[in-house]
């Protein structure tokens, strides 16, 4: 099983299911997974005021399944959460719903079975059990963990930009005044593109107008790591209103999955007085962590 955590939301789920669809709006959204050969697991998010009345949800829900010609319709649940099975074109459908108090947080899961297999409410079950909301607050950190990529992020920071290709995972956060911004991203198939060593390609990432003003390596639990510092060259208006931008960055080719991964920030911070900034953490395996 692999482990997932999207908006704030982790669960577990087998190694072969891959998320083929996302959404980035922390109040309402959906993602979807898929193995090679269908939909198998969409789960769905909504903020809502307080609990929902489920028994009636259900009802409702049942009888629009039915209007919409879906068989074996009957209700089904595993506290706290409260669905309906059915078979829509021959395929085996669970819908579950439950409400989760600690973010106002009413999520929907959807199971998609093979048409020649059951249902397996034991691993429907397995799955439920797994889903975790932590509560909100707006000073602690909240992970995201997908792709290969495992990031952790102040709380009230979204998710502005998700790019997934073929070797290639970049996720971007960032403050909603933009004042802090975020970047994680995880590459392979380093034969291909990677052709001059790793400080020099971290230092090639360098934003456009920044200048360097730390260079420095160390190593940790087998990872060589190399990490730097720049400032913006010629401030704007908004680095006099806001404070300097600052850059830092730390780049290392993990030793167990052989993937190059990077993490990045830019925040504005005053000369006069600096406040220290919110931490941001990229882990690549168990053994290995970064921060800043």
């Amino acid at each position: 099983m692999e482990s997932w955590a999207w908006n704030g939301i982790h669960l577990n789920l087998p190694d072969d299911w891959e998320m083929i669809q996302f959404s980035k709006d922390s109040r309402s959204g959906r993602c979807a997974f898929a193995d090679r050969y269908q939909l198998r697991f969409e789960l769905n998010w909504a903020v809502v005021d307080g609990p929902p009345d489920f028994a009636r949800m259900v009802s409702d829900y049942k009888a629009k399944l039915a209007a919409e010609e879906v068989t074996d319709l009957r209700s089904v649940q595993h506290a706290p959460w409260y669905g309906v099975f059915g078979r829509e074109n021959k395929l085996p459908i669970s819908r579950y719903g439950a409400f989760f108090p600690a973010r106002s947080l009413l999520l929907e899961i959807v199971f998609l079975w093979p048409e020649k297999q059951k249902a397996n409410n034991a691993f429907e079950g397995y799955v439920m059990d797994g889903v975790r909301v932590p509560a909100q607050n707006d000073s602690a950190l909240r992970q995201w963990r997908a792709f290969g990529i495992d990031a952790t992020v102040p709380e009230d920071h979204e998710l502005v930009e998700c790019k997934v290709h073929t070797a290639y995972a970049e996720m971007l956060f960032a403050d909603q005044k933009e004042r802090c911004q975020e970047s994680f991203l995880r590459r392979g198939m380093l034969s291909e593109w990677l052709d001059q060593p790793l400080q020099e390609w971290l230092e090639s990432q360098l934003p456009q107008g920044y200048t360097v003003i730390t260079r420095r390596q160390s190593t940790h639990a087998g990872h060589e790591c190399w990490l730097l510092e720049a400032r913006i060259t010629r401030p704007v208006l908004k680095d006099w209103l806001w404070g300097t931008r600052h850059y830092q960055a730390c780049a290392w080719i993990c030793s167990k999955d052989k993937r190059l991964h990077m993490f990045s920030r830019i925040a504005h911070q005053s000369r006069k007085a600096p406040a220290a900034l919110p931490d941001i953490r990229m882990a690549c395996c168990p053994d290995h962590q970064r921060g800043f």
